[in-house]
């Protein structure tokens, strides 16, 4: 059996990054909602609060193609669909900015009937319209940046996602500051502040494509319509998510404007301010899980799909409950950080910063399944799980608790929403294959792997003595799975000589290094998969080397040999 080791390793490290990531892109917006509070009054930071689902709205519209491409492309690395890959990507940019130039259009020349649409009122109608005709303007690159991001991540390049949100960050500071304090251009200017940002990210990101060796190039322009209706059905549930939170927004704000007026709408802004920055911190890891869950998805890799589930939900855990024991304890501060009012307001806004505290977990917990339900073809699941997490069983909770507890109430149903979400969907749950909660959680489907299927699977170190072990143990597999000799000689030849060259070769120091071997007999069919974190290594490039004796060797005994670095994760398939 696999063991967590290399899975665990390789999410880790790619999650951390994208994690920091997600980080500095939402200290922008974290920024913005400090300044909007702190230099320009309570009353513009309610329309901040009641523009913020419009840009929610925008994201989510770009997430359809970013979250829906990246998981459709994850599948087909797994499956090896490499063209697909290239024509998938090229039709997503393609849509993407036609959409983006529709919300443009939109959000510029109709901001006042968005503003009465998202709940503004009086007086905040003309702010909250501002800021989202700033936000117009920068719709094109909010979209672009998005979906290159999702793409590029699946080629290894976090680190540049990384530079870019760095680049945003501090175009969208020193924007905010020059606005707020400087030029004193409002809500507005706030707005293009953002927009101006997003733009310098994607310039940034933009450098990915002078890489010689890269994964993703325009393919000849096709317009696939079953391409492009897979794309939409895959990213939808994350668009869902998102539209219903701003709706669920919306419901709500009009909930604390009765009962408390525009403090308690300020303080719900303070809420979500926060909200926000720590939903940039989950996005390292529901962006892991989509593009893990989608390669083992096709490569039909049950274990490798257990551990990483498994592995998403270990470290959601761990980064909830550090972030809401943070905020539970600095919620009177950080309110105070967001929020320049009186003490009341601060007052209310602490106690809402410490029910979102106690959410996180659960938070964290119901959101993985929706991504990974996207990369396993179980749209629907993920539909049903945006729709109640994210709107249900947060307004009603929050509407029948307002009755009875005022303000408190609101905050209690947000609080209970995430705690809802599990027994509601248990009778779909129950549906599924499997006969231990987890494998029904997993919800994968009855032919997922072929009946007749011999599996061989084994987890090891950079160890030469584990290597033969695994050979030895290979053998043994081979006799009891029925494998002619000759077969089984050259199964065992590949593992030594592939996995050795891994061991002696593949790592710059010792520690902290695994290799998955994961052996498939089905039928006449024969497949070999070595896995490692070591350094990126392609051994079909030295195929005609005469120095590279091994590979040669290999590649006379084999029928095939394919290769792929995704994931941080050197990839080899052999037909044997």
């Amino acid at each position: 059996m696999l063991n967590s080791k290399l899975i665990s390793k390789s999410f880790g490290s790619l999650m951390t990054t994208m994690m920091l990531t997600g980080l500095v892109t939402t200290l922008g917006a974290f920024i913005d909602g400090v300044i909007v509070g702190n230099y320009m009054g309570q009353d513009s930071m309610a329309a901040f609060g009641y523009a913020s689902p419009m840009f929610i709205f925008i994201s989510s519209i770009a997430g359809i193609f970013a979250n829906g491409g990246k998981a459709l492309c994850s599948k087909y690395i797994g499956e090896e669909g490499f063209d697909r890959v290239r024509r998938n990507y090229t039709l997503s940019c393609a849509v993407a900015g036609i959409v983006g130039l529709v919300l443009m259009l939109l959000c510029i020349f109709a901001a006042r009937p968005i503003a009465r649409l998202l709940g503004a009122r009086g007086e905040l109608i003309q702010p909250t319209a501002d800021y989202v005709r700033g936000l117009g303007f920068g719709a094109i690159p909010i979209t672009m940046m998005q979906v290159v991001t999702g793409y590029i991540c699946l080629d290894n390049a976090e680190n540049l996602c990384f530079l870019g949100a760095l680049v945003m960050t501090a175009v969208n500071v020193t924007l905010d500051v020059l606005v707020a304090v400087v030029w004193h251009s409002g809500l507005f200017g706030m707005a293009l502040a953002t927009s101006a940002s997003y733009l310098a990210s994607l310039l940034v990101e933009l450098v990915y494509f002078r890489r010689k060796d890269r994964l993703l190039v325009f393919a000849k322009p096709e317009l696939s319509l079953a391409e492009l209706g897979r794309i939409v059905k895959t990213g939808m549930p994350s668009a869902v998510s998102h539209v219903c939170y701003s709706a669920a927004s919306v419901l709500l704000n009009m909930m604390l404007f009765a009962s408390m007026g525009a403090m308690a709408v300020s303080a719900f802004s303070v809420q979500s301010t926060l909200d926000s920055f720590v939903s940039a911190l989950v996005v390292g890891i529901t962006s892991e899980v989509s593009i893990f869950a989608g390669i083992f998805y096709g490569e039909r890799n049950r274990s490798s799909l257990k551990l990483t589930f498994l592995t998403a939900c270990k470290y959601g855990t761990i980064l909830g409950f550090v972030m809401g024991a943070v905020i539970f304890i600095a919620a009177p501060q950080l309110a105070g950080l967001i929020l320049k009012a009186d003490s009341e307001t601060l007052a209310l806004a602490t106690t809402s910063l410490r029910y979102l505290s106690l959410s996180l977990p659960s938070q964290i917990l119901t959101l993985i399944p929706v991504y990974y339900y996207l990369s396993i073809e179980r749209v629907s699941l993920s539909m049903v799980l945006c729709v109640l997490r994210s709107f249900l069983l947060i307004v009603i909770p929050s509407a029948i608790l307002q009755k009875l507890m005022g303000v408190n109430g609101i905050w209690m149903g947000l609080l209970l929403s995430c705690f809802l979400v599990y027994p509601t969907m248990l009778p779909l749950l129950r549906r599924n294959e499997g006969k231990t909660r987890l494998e029904r959680i997993m919800a994968l489907k009855r032919d997922f792997e072929p009946a007749d299927q011999k599996v061989f699977e084994a987890s090891i170190t950079d160890d030469m003595d584990q290597v033969m072990q695994t050979v030895d143990r290979m053998r043994a597999f081979c006799r009891e799975a029925g494998i002619d000799e000759n077969r089984a000689r050259r199964i065992c030849l590949s593992i030594e000589e592939i996995v050795g060259n891994v061991v002696q070769h593949g790592f710059k120091r010792k520690g902290g290094h695994f290799i998955d071997i994961r052996f498939l007999a089905s039928g006449e069919r024969c497949c070999l998969s070595v896995r490692d974190n070591g350094v990126k290594f392609n051994p079909l490039s030295y195929q005609n080397r005469e120095t590279q004796y091994g590979i040669r060797l290999i590649r006379g005994i084999t029928k095939e040999m394919r290769y792929c670095y995704a994931a941080g994760m050197n990839n080899l398939n052999i037909d044997i």
